[in-house]
């Protein structure tokens, strides 16, 4: 084995980038110096004590000036400002090495460079290959320089900048390019501006809390914690200056210090420089005369103890403060009791006077003498109002984390911390866009950005504003992107700077480890890294090297077999440490990382190909790139990780120097575009190597190509040009014999012509292609043949299945997953066309099941895509709309969206239509005739006119009232507007289908018929037994129209039927509620029966599809096909005597009074339209004063409604009075009704609970007519409907209702009552309804419960003529008295 120590020093010697700042210290001529200028040695020792002591070393002494070096051998993350304060410690006036009142004898001259190192003798002592330019560039300038300028250099400024925005400058007149400082404050805290803290709002709620408790005179104390750049110092600024907004808040006192981490080493430095703040001194300013001035502060505030000796107090705070030995001094432990005396009676007597804030940044940093003393301080905030914000990283180890656990843990709860946390992915997004100032896509830029700066504020934003500035963050279509590799110059200097002092921490020999492991990329193996560093370094000291940087928090292990793998993190340090190696040295180690890692994996090169061409590629070895590019692209190819494949190939592309390689990778490429969707690009890309493979005579390819070509025109809707592309490849192939891939060719033109409605060419041309593909036993290409013949309409549908189920059989067998999802998909739709819906949804589960195997995610979104409109047939909405959720997932995956995702708005909207949200469908069609209309689409524009039209009509197929004659026009309009566009080819049967049905109810009937027929005529044509039932039903509803109702119910009759053997639920519910009307206005009694039994099943399906609009539809049908039937029986006079009789026992179940409440009124009445009735009110009596009240309305007339109605009442009043909640007593009514009785009978009601003492009533609505309830107070007073709550009781079991409550204020009233009101008829046939009796309510304010009953009853009176009552009237009405 090779030494290890000689075989270090040749690893060591790996050459670094590095930014260095050099301090050049220049003297003139004066009286610190001789006649030329030349420096006294003593002198020197000062400069070198104060350039040492900020972490600087001298790079150059010579007798007329020295260079010092700051940022090797080991760099800090605040550089900048220890040069600055270093600087300026040498230049202000009362600096220690110069006498009072002179100006300095030399200048200072700032210059950053970035330089390559070389490491010598194993990391202890450093060079750096330009230093002969930088000697020779230093010297010449220093010629130039007047005494007593402090100058930077251009390429400082930014660095310098950042580090002190408070930098006062201007252009040097001495030398051109550099710039004067002016005015340095050391005591600026450095801090990150404008930095965007996305938690700010929670954080700065929390502090504001503090703020207000110290104005009210609580102290607390704040901690709060993060990492450098996440946002600590925004946080406190929008604190500070909210805080100076509130009232009181000019009178607080502020003192702010930061802890220094060049003065770790001076005990009570901290300490100190809170005493200096608390009195009013500036303890940062290098003034001899500070600790007198200091000690006069504080004998001044009589802070003192009596019994302290001040020379010895002044002793020790030169010690401390100078650094020099004095005379005298204090026992360690009796000037720490003193200081903590001290500064209790400071805080004190300041706090008695005004609230103090005491700010502490940099905690992280404190000596651990400050530290013991501040945790005694800190709990002065728990007895005055100080509140103390303690800033810190969380850096477990330091002294200021030391005392943030010993205060939380003496002072508890008063200790508020809080936590900055990074930026998530998406507040990372969020961020890179305000920087950015864009609405589109940043995803792409933000993912990379994250990925290296791992959610860090600072980062983040310094990162993506170099990035833009050097052209690295693009903008591309509707998005941005990043652009090209990461070099040097990409870093900004403060991550630079931060990383690299991360970096420096480590220990020289780990710091090899690390750079050669930095150049395997985001993770490396063990494994690997040891066999490129055989002969240099053993296992064992890299395993323990490894440990190290583990431990540091540097890696992580991600993979323990069967050999550990480790990632980098931050991320950001291997980045910023991997550009800063040499350019030959990078090259030299990809190249034998490469070379290790063929020798590891010669037996699977495949599993490493990407690593591989990486590294080949780094290592200046452009054909082994390309080669193992090209294998990573066929592996990510077959992996159906597409866009992966592309950026590889595309690689391997630039690489290739031959045309058979780049023929190859081009027709991977194009495989690898088609699959995300972007097809006109892959068609281009297959035609360029089409064109190659014809020059190299390769026509089998060139079949092939122009096959895919082909099937991506067709996915991307382009037929004529799916058409053009086959016969193109045809030409080619001409008179080139058979092949599979040629046979695959002409199945590819069968394949156009069908689409293309050439349906005998398209036949012979498949069967051409399966003859050619039998007899090479093509049988992949057979599956894709026989799954196209399937399809043909030439085809019987028996033959059809069994050409589809052959195609399948094949594709399953040879484990074709695409093809077998596409027979499937085809054999569904041969299915659906014979009406077998269920069967059909099934296949297309299954071709979903293949797609989702094909690992293509156009297979898999394209089956979703069909299975959808299958689950809508069915009415499984809830189910379309989760695979519709899913495809949108799916396809954000794309780039591109595939072409048949447009239709998903469509789909969308039949769903909403269906379920009766007319509106929301409307705003879908809308912006999607829109969409189309901008693209140019006429053909989709037309579909999107159609599907507008049937959603504007629905409301009037089944007589809504409330449905608008302006919807029927602009429906006729539009498809008027659609029949006359010469290219219409699309929806031609429904199109004129529901322009013949708009006509007829505008009494057009003639040219209604007519376009029906031509409507029948194409419909005829159309394979699908799905489409020829709309069509008859269309025939069925222009009967109804014309008021031909036998006609209509058996046109009904028929169309339910075949929907019901399909098993379209929502069609079936439609119509069934179709026929029920057509029954109704037949007005006979055994039709009215026959109505309510169609409503009632049609009323069960739309509930479990949770159809809202159209159960509310069907409820109101039912009520109009009870009230008729009632009024048959009255007609009929039938069993009068038994009627009598029952009249009379239940007008004993009517409350013969209502309920006397302090500070209520309550009026009700019943008026039966017959002796006995199917409404009833009650008074419920209930604990601690409460009323429960019911109205109810029996969907059952005669005899049977009147048993009905009193065994309610009966039940209502057992389970109101056991029960406090109305709707469990409504959920215990139902199940008991539906278990006593018959089916075919049910109830609407309204059950409350007025609670007098609350002002409150609580109750449920089933399926009733809404309450009305007027509010008083408001002027003029305000009028509204209360919804239901939920449906009729009777119907289903296990329904539930939700409960309602209103608060009645002074005035208020509330009108229940059945639909006898709104029904009740005038002479020539009108109803009363809604709106008048909302009019008589509003034309009549403020009168009594009472009152307001007398006149609805005499509005109804007068509007009916004092003709019979068709329904039973029945009122309640409540006030609260105003």
């Amino acid at each position: 084995m090779i030494n290890n120590q000689e075989s270090d020093a040749v690893f060591h010697f790996i050459k670094m980038k590095r930014r260095i700042i050099l301090l050049n210290l220049v003297f003139g001529k004066g009286s610190y110096g001789d006649s030329a200028g030349n420096f006294p040695a003593s002198r020197k020792g000062k400069f070198l004590e104060i350039i040492q002591a900020y972490g600087g070393s001298i790079f150059l002494d010579e007798e007329q000036g020295l260079i010092a070096l700051f940022g090797l051998p080991k760099t800090y993350e605040d550089l900048a400002q220890r040069v600055l304060r270093a600087a300026h410690e040498l230049l202000v006036p009362g600096a220690s090495v110069k006498k009072p009142g002179e100006m300095p004898p030399f200048s200072i001259l700032l210059d950053s460079k970035l330089v390559t190192v070389s490491e010598l003798n194993q990391g202890q002592t450093y060079q750096f290959l330009e230093q002969a330019q930088v000697i020779e560039q230093l010297t010449e300038i220093t010629s130039k320089v007047p005494a007593g300028k402090w100058l930077i250099s251009k390429d400082t400024l930014p660095m310098l900048r950042h580090s002190s925005p408070a930098l006062a400058l201007e252009p040097s007149t001495a030398l051109e390019g550099w710039w004067e400082i002016r005015h340095f404050d050391p005591t600026h805290t450095t801090r990150h501006e404008g930095l965007v803290n996305l938690n700010l709002e929670k954080n700065l709620t929390r502090l504001n809390t503090l703020g207000e408790l110290l104005l009210a005179g609580i102290g607390r104390t704040a901690v709060l914690i993060g990492e450098s750049g996440v946002g600590k110092s925004s946080l406190l600024q929008a604190w500070q200056a909210h805080f100076n907004k509130q009232p009181g808040a000019d009178a607080v006192r502020w003192v702010e210090l930061s802890a220094c981490p060049y003065r770790k080493n001076l005990p009570h430095r901290l300490t100190l420089e809170l005493l200096a703040s608390l009195v009013g001194l500036d303890f940062s300013e290098q003034d001899d005369g500070l600790p007198g001035q200091l000690l006069e502060g504080l004998t001044r505030l009589k802070a003192c103890p009596a019994d302290l000796d001040l020379q010895n107090l002044k002793d020790f705070l030169t010690v401390t403060y100078i650094g020099e030995q004095a005379a005298a001094t204090l026992p360690e432990e009796h000037i720490e009791i003193k200081l903590n005396e001290m500064l209790r009676r400071i805080l004190e007597r300041l706090a008695n006077e005004n609230p103090l804030v005491i700010v502490i940044d940099n905690l992280h940093h404190a000596d651990a003498h400050s530290a013991h003393i501040l945790a005694e301080l800190c709990a002065e905030t728990s007895l005055a109002p100080i509140l103390a914000c303690l800033i810190t990283r969380p850096e477990y180890q330091s002294e200021g984390w030391q005392l943030i656990n010993r205060l939380e843990s003496s002072l508890g709860n008063q200790v508020v911390r809080i936590a900055l946390d990074r930026l998530s992915v998406d507040e990372t997004e969020t961020l890179i866009a305000d920087i950015l100032q864009t609405e589109l896509d940043t995803a792409p830029v933000a993912n990379f950005i994250y990925y290296l700066a791992e959610g860090n504020p600072l980062f983040t934003a310094t990162l993506t504003k170099k990035l833009l500035s050097n052209g690295k963050i693009t903008q591309s279509g509707q998005g941005w992107i990043i652009q090209g590799e990461l070099g040097i110059e990409d870093m900004p200097e403060v991550v630079c700077t931060m990383m690299s002092a991360e970096f420096d921490r480590l220990p020289p020999e780990v710091q090899q480890i690390y750079k050669v492991a930095c150049i395997f990329g985001k993770t490396f193996a063990e494994l690997t890294l040891r066999d490129a560093l055989s002969g240099q370094r053993d296992p064992a000291s890299i395993r323990k090297d490894l440990g190290i940087l583990e431990k540091n928090g540097l890696i992580r292990l991600i993979k323990a077999s069967p050999y550990p793998v480790y990632q980098f993190q931050p991320a950001l340090l291997q980045e910023v440490v991997y550009q800063a190696l040499s350019p030959e040295d990078r090259s030299k180690w990809h190249l034998k990382i490469g070379e290790t890692l063929e020798k590891e994996n010669q037996d699977n090169f495949e599993s490493v190909a990407e690593q591989l061409a990486y590294h080949f590629l780094h290592a200046q070895k452009p054909a082994l790139a390309a080669r193992y590019y090209q294998q990573a692209g066929q592996k990510a190819l077959q992996q159906h990780a597409n866009h992966e494949a592309s950026m590889l190939l595309r690689k391997a592309l630039a690489l290739a120097d031959d045309e058979i390689q780049t023929s190859q990778l081009l027709a991977d490429l194009g495989l690898a575009l088609d699959a995300q969707s972007k097809h006109e690009e892959a068609i281009a890309t297959w035609k360029e190597a089409a064109q190659i493979y014809e020059r190299l005579g390769n026509f089998d390819r060139v079949a092939r190509l122009y096959a895919w070509m082909a099937r991506a025109a067709w996915w991307s809707d382009t037929l004529d040009q799916n058409l053009i592309c086959c016969l193109e490849g045809m030409k080619k192939v001409q008179d080139k014999g058979e092949s599979a891939d040629i046979a695959y060719l002409i199945h590819e033109c069968g394949r156009s012509y069908y689409f293309n409605g050439q349906m005998e060419q398209a036949q012979k041309a498949c069967e051409t292609a399966l003859r050619m593909a039998q007899k090479l036993k093509a049988v992949d290409v057979q599956a894709e043949i026989l799954a196209t013949l399937g399809i043909l309409p030439t085809l019987a549908p028996q033959a059809a299945i069994t050409v589809l189920e052959k195609s399948i059989a094949l594709a399953q067998k040879h484990q074709l997953n695409s093809t077998a999802a596409r027979a499937y998909m085809n054999l569904a739709a041969v299915v659906e066309n014979l009406g077998q819906i269920r069967r059909s949804h099934e296949y297309r589960h299954n071709a979903l099941d293949f797609g989702v195997r094909s690992n293509g995610s156009i297979d898999e979104l394209f089956a979703k895509t069909t299975l959808i409109h299958s689950e809508i047939l069915l009415g499984n909405f809830d189910e379309a709309i989760l695979q519709i959720t899913e495809i949108k997932a799916l396809a954000q995956r794309e780039t591109e969206q595939p072409e048949y995702l447009s239709t998903l708005p469509l789909m969308e909207a039949e769903i909403e239509r269906q379920k009766g949200n007319f509106q929301t469908a409307i705003a879908l069609l809308l912006d999607y005739i829109k969409t189309k209309r901008q693209l140019g689409l006429d053909e989709e524009v037309l579909i999107g006119n159609y599907r507008l039209s049937d959603v504007l009509m629905a409301q009037v197929l089944i007589g809504d009232p409330s449905a608008s004659q302006n919807n029927i026009d602009m429906a006729v309009a539009m498809m008027d507007d659609a029949l006359a566009n010469p290219n219409m080819t699309a929806a031609e049967a429904e199109i004129l289908d529901l322009l013949s049905l708009g006509l007829a109810y505008k009494k057009d009937y003639p040219k209604a018929e007519d376009l029906w027929q031509k409507a029948q005529q194409v419909a005829g044509q159309l394979p699908g037994l799905f489409q020829k039932t709309q069509v008859m039903l269309t025939s069925a509803r222009l009967a109804k129209a014309k008021g031909d109702f036998e006609a209509a119910i058996l046109g009904f009759e028929h169309c339910a039927e075949r929907f019901s053997d399909m098993e379209t639920r929502w069609w079936l519910a439609h119509t069934r509620l179709e026929l029920a009307q057509a029954l109704i206005q037949k007005g006979e009694a055994e039709s009215l029966d026959q109505a309510q039994t169609q409503l009632r099943e049609a009323l069960q399906d739309f509930h479990a599809m949770d159809c809202v609009y159209y159960e509310n539809q069907v409820e109101a049908n039912l009520r109009w096909a009870n009230t008729l039937a009632r009024e048959q029986a009255v007609r009929s006079r039938l069993n009068t005597r038994e009627l009598n009789e029952a009249g009379k026992v239940q007008s004993s179940f009517i409350p013969a009074s209502v309920p006397k409440l302090e500070g209520w009124e309550i009026a009700a009445v019943l008026d039966p339209a017959r002796e006995t009735s199917g409404d009833f009110y009650d008074f419920i009596t209930l604990p601690i004063g409460k009323i429960g009240i019911a109205i109810a309305d029996v969907g059952d007339k005669g005899a049977g409604a009147a048993l009905y109605m009193t065994m309610s009442r009966t039940i209502i009043r057992t389970y109101a009075i056991q029960e406090s909640s109305p709707a469990r007593v409504l959920n215990l009514v139902n199940q008991r009704i539906l278990s006593d009785t018959q089916q075919g009978i049910f109830l609407t009601l309204v059950y409350g609970v007025l609670d007098p003492q609350q002002n409150r009533f609580t109750y449920v609505n089933a399926g009733h007519n809404p309450p009305i309830f007027i509010q008083a107070n408001n002027q003029p007073q305000s009028v509204h409907q209360l919804t239901r709550t939920g449906t009729l009781v009777g119907l289903f079991e296990n329904e539930t209702w939700q409960e309602a409550e209103l608060a009645f204020e002074k005035g208020d009233t509330l009108v229940i009552y059945t639909d006898g009101i709104t029904e009740a008829e005038s002479k020539d046939g009108a109803f009363f309804g809604m709106q008048r009796l909302l009019q008589v309510i509003n034309a009549n304010p403020g009168q009594s419960a009472k009152q307001l009953l007398q006149i609805i009853l005499a509005e109804i009176n007068a509007f009916t003529g004092g003709s019979e009552l068709l329904d039973d009237i029945s009122v309640v009405i409540i006030k609260r008295k105003p």
